[in-house]
C-alpha cells in the first residue's frame, strides 16, 4: 500500500566511532579521545555531522552515509548510547561517550512518533536494510569459499561495541 507502521517511538540517530587500539591501553583511550573530541569542535564550529562522520567515523555500517541511523528504537544500540539517545534534543550533539571498544558521538536529527510512514519517508531506511542484507550475504559467501581451503571458526561476540542495527 505504499506505507509502513512505525509501532513505537524512534529516532534518526546519526553516529561517529573512533575505536581504541588496544582497549588495555589507557594512552589508546586517551589518542582515541583526543580524536572524537576534535570531530566534536568540528561540527560544534559549523562543519556538517555527516562530512565529519565520512572523514571520521571507524563504524563501517554508516560512515558511507553520513553516520545516518533512521528508524532506531530502544534496545537495538549499545547501551552506552541506548541510555542516552531519547534524552536528546533534535540537533543536540552528545559529549563523547565511551564504550567497550571506542568513543561514540551521536546526534538525534529526527523524532518520530508512532503511526504509518510513507514510503519517500521509509526509501532511506528500506536502502539501507537492503544493502546490509547483500553485505551479510556476501561476506557469508567469502567465509564459506575459504572454509574450502582453510580451517575457519568463527566465534559470535556479544561485545556492546556492535554496530547500531537496523530493525529486521
Amino acid at each position: 500500500a505504499g506505507q509502513l507502521q512505525r509501532l513505537e517511538p524512534t529516532l534518526d540517530v546519526a553516529h561517529i566511532l573512533v575505536r581504541v587500539e588496544d582497549v588495555n591501553e589507557e594512552g589508546d583511550w586517551e589518542a582515541a579521545r583526543d580524536r572524537i573530541e576534535a570531530a566534536r569542535d568540528r561540527i560544534e564550529a559549523g562543519e556538517a555531522f555527516e562530512d565529519v562522520a565520512r572523514e571520521v567515523s571507524e563504524d563501517y555500517m554508516s560512515a558511507d552515509r553520513g553516520g545516518l541511523y533512521p528508524e532506531s528504537t530502544r534496545g537495538r544500540v549499545p547501551a552506552v548510547i541506548d541510555n542516552i539517545m531519547f534524552d536528546l534534543e533534535p540537533g543536540e550533539l552528545s559529549e563523547p561517550l565511551r564504550g567497550q571498544a571506542g568513543w561514540h558521538l551521536i546526534q538525534v536529527l529526527r523524532r518520530n512518533e508512532p503511526g504509518l510512514i510513507q514510503f519517500e519517508e521509509a526509501r532511506d531506511f528500506i536502502e539501507a536494510y537492503l544493502r546490509e542484507g547483500m553485505i551479510n550475504e556476501r561476506m557469508e559467501f567469502k567465509i564459506n569459499q575459504a572454509k574450502l581451503v582453510m580451517n575457519i571458526d568463527i566465534y559470535e561476540s556479544q561485545a556492546e561495541e556492535v554496530p547500531l542495527e537496523h530493525h529486521h
